[in-house]
Parts: structure tokens; C-alpha cells; sequence
């Protein structure tokens, strides 16, 4: 017969591993690892509404390389299409489209079955390839044209300086419509679609002077082609969302005494101004959104915003190196760093209170 003592001391146990089990459940849900890319994961987007898989864009140094992999439960990666560089890259139904990039600065937009099989080449002169975004009748891309010869030597002159041209193209086209041309300050400079609605495409122009310095604008732009508005321009490499009925984006802090070492987030009313919903968030970090909830994302951790003046609430605390995110259906998406320069893709059935990273 067991004294009371021992059978104290199981009840403690089972006491404590119940304890336990609540706690991964509710406050710290436990992983499931979709799978082991080699190299740094910089992108995550879902296959689907309900998220069944992932896409990763993956980059490699030695020899330098984009690979879009293909992550499913279950299932090994599988790279669906690789080349030296991969500017950007949008799903419609089971085609990927996305464009490359050579080393000489040429480009192609280029498409492959979510299924896998042999790349096709949908546009082949696309010089200096930039982003890429569709709906669902048109494709949307940028191009950088760079002067060449004695234009080169003549940067103080504005018709010298590089250009981005805003294209589009119906699927079933074949002559690409020019949406706009961008004037920019240097080789670096690059555009980022934000969202779009029935009518407009949002975009974002960062300005880049060094790895922080510089300047980001934001712009919308009718679908149909048209000028392009101007909504903001604000210091430091920032970003922004349009989500469908409210266009957010980042800035430099208004309280901090060092502004760009923390991240505002603002966002445009009807009028054209802009509020201030909060501040004090490490700088460098993203927003994202999940149905009506926006979030900002950054190193350390993520954050959900409020639709009104107030303080983020942070939901996660990151112990890892992260190095992209995604937000879908409540699920958490993640790509840490992995042993010998890989990325480890994970999913959470929820928001975890902690992420300390995981070994394969």
C-alpha cells in the first residue's frame, strides 16, 4: 500500500502536467513544422483562403539564388522554380506568376503550376523587374529602365536618372499597358504594391540612401491608368497596407528623441490626412492583416494595432531569430533561422504568448 505521501507526491504530478498541458494549449500552443529550407526564408504567402499550404520565397548567398518552395503538412518542400533572383511572385488559381531576375539586370515574367512542372515565359523584356501583383482579370508589375552611355555620366540631370514604369496586362493579352512612370533618386530605389481595390492599386517608392536612410512614399493609382497620387512621403525605409477599405502605413515615432529607431503607425482618413493610431514600435517591421484585425511585425515580436488612438497590444514575444511571418485564419506563420544558414517554416494553431525557436 502506497503511503500518503506518495500518493501526494503523484497527485502533485498529474497536477502539474495538466497545468502544463493548458498552458501550451492556451498561452503557448505547440508548433507544427512544415518543413526545412536551406537558405533564409524571406517571404510567406498561403496557397489558398484556408491556408492549406505555403509558398517561400528562399535565398541563398553561395551561388546567389531565389527558389519558390512549396510547403505542404506532411509533404517534403518542393521547389517549383528557381533563378538568380526572384523580384516577386502572386498565385492566381493553380498558376504561380513571378518575375526573375539575371545578373545583367534583364527580366522575365514567367509562370508554373502550383503543381510543379516545367516554368513558362509569359513576358520576356522586362527590364529591371521590381514587384508583381494581380486581381482577377489583370497582372500588375514595375520595371527600372537605367539610362545607358553618356546619360550615365550625367546623373545632376533629370532625364538621366533611372525610371520605374508601372505595367499591366490582362491574362489573356498580350501587349502590356503602360499605368505610370516614377522618377527616382538611385540605383537602389524600388516599389512595393500595398493592396488594391476595384478601382486603385496602392504602392509604396522607397528612396534609398542607406540601409535606414532615405524616404518612402506612398501612392494610389487608378487601375484604368491615370496620375498618380501622392498620399504620403515620410522619412526612413517604411511600409504600409491597404486592407481592403482603410489604407495604414508606417513612420518615424513623434515621441521617441531618436525617430527612426521606432516605428508610428498612421492612417489615412477620408480627407486626405492622416491620424496617428500608436507609436513606440521597434522600427523595421511590417503590417499584416488578418480579416478585420491589423497587425505590425517586427523583430522581437508582433503586435496587434488599434483601429483608434491607443497602445499596440503585444501578443508575442519573439526569442528567435525571425525571418518572415504570416497571419491567417489566427494562424501563425513562421520562419526562423535553422542551423547552417536554413530557415525552419512553422504554423501555430494560434497566437503563441512565446516563441523561443525550434531545432529540426
Amino acid at each position: 500500500m502506497s503511503s500518503p505521501i506518495t500518493r501526494m507526491g503523484v497527485a502533485v504530478a498529474v497536477l502539474a502536467a495538466l497545468l502544463l498541458a493548458v498552458w501550451q494549449t492556451v498561452g503557448h500552443p505547440l508548433p507544427v513544422v512544415l518543413g526545412t529550407v536551406s537558405g533564409v526564408a524571406a517571404r510567406l504567402e498561403a496557397d489558398s483562403p484556408t491556408g492549406k499550404g505555403l509558398l517561400c520565397l528562399v535565398r541563398t548567398e553561395k551561388p546567389p539564388q531565389a527558389r519558390l518552395v512549396y510547403l505542404l503538412p506532411g509533404q517534403a518542400p518542393r521547389a517549383l522554380a528557381s533563378a538568380p533572383d526572384i523580384t516577386g511572385f502572386a498565385l492566381h488559381g493553380d498558376r504561380i506568376f513571378y518575375l526573375e531576375r539575371s545578373p545583367n539586370g534583364s527580366g522575365a515574367l514567367k509562370q508554373v503550376p502550383l503543381s510543379g512542372g516545367t516554368a513558362q515565359t509569359f513576358r520576356s523584356d522586362v527590364p529591371g523587374p521590381q514587384d508583381l501583383m494581380l486581381d482577377d482579370q489583370f497582372l500588375f508589375w514595375g520595371t527600372k529602365r537605367t539610362p545607358s552611355g553618356l546619360w550615365q555620366k550625367m546623373p545632376q540631370i533629370a532625364a538621366a536618372s533611372p525610371r520605374i514604369l508601372l505595367k499591366t496586362m490582362p491574362f489573356t493579352g498580350n501587349v502590356p499597358k503602360d499605368l505610370a512612370v516614377l522618377g527616382t533618386t538611385g540605383a537602389r530605389d524600388a516599389i512595393r504594391f500595398l493592396g488594391s481595390d476595384d478601382k486603385n492599386i496602392y504602392f509604396m517608392l522607397r528612396r534609398v540612401q542607406t540601409l535606414r536612410e532615405g524616404s518612402t512614399l506612398f501612392y494610389r493609382i487608378p487601375k484604368s491608368g491615370g496620375p498618380a497620387e501622392r498620399l504620403a512621403v515620410v522619412s526612413g525605409m517604411q511600409t504600409g497596407i491597404y486592407t481592403g477599405d482603410s489604407f495604414y502605413y508606417t513612420a518615424p515615432s513623434e515621441e521617441a528623441s531618436s525617430p527612426l529607431s521606432y516605428a508610428s503607425v498612421m492612417k489615412l482618413k477620408p480627407d486626405g490626412t492622416s491620424e496617428l493610431l500608436t507609436d513606440w514600435l521597434p522600427s523595421a517591421g511590417t503590417l499584416r492583416q488578418d480579416g478585420p484585425l491589423l497587425y505590425y511585425q517586427a523583430e522581437g515580436g508582433l503586435w496587434q494595432i488599434p483601429r483608434a488612438f491607443g497602445a499596440a497590444r503585444q501578443l508575442t514575444r519573439l526569442q528567435t531569430r525571425l525571418r518572415s511571418a504570416l497571419i491567417l485564419n489566427g494562424k501563425l506563420y513562421l520562419a526562423y533561422e535553422g542551423p547552417s544558414d536554413s530557415s525552419l517554416v512553422a504554423v501555430y494553431s494560434r497566437i503563441p504568448r512565446y516563441v523561443k525557436g525550434l531545432t529540426p
